[in-house]
């Protein structure tokens, strides 16, 4: 996670580190369904659609698959250190 957001992740705890995570695909995101609503909307059909149409954190049908409850964090933890 740390990688794709360009930070040191050693002063962040991981609820930070997941929450700059999300944060980074959900602006990257923006930028590509703001793109493909561009090019949608040229020609290609009579049905003109909005840039949440193509975000997938955005639509009307996207709910979180995986829920980021303690008990997950919990467990992404134990993966990450050694005790």
């Amino acid at each position: 996670m740390a990688g794709v957001v360009g930070l040191d992740p050693m002063p962040l705890t991981l609820r930070q580190l997941t929450i700059t995570y999300e944060a980074k695909l959900f602006e990257a995101w923006n930028h590509t369904a703001f793109l493909a609503c561009i090019v949608h909307n040229v020609g290609w059909t009579k049905r003109k659609k909005a840039p949440k149409e193509f975000h997938p954190f955005e639509s009307a049908a996207a709910g979180r698959k995986f829920p980021l409850t303690k008990a997950v964090f919990k467990a992404i933890k134990k993966m990450l250190t050694k005790e």
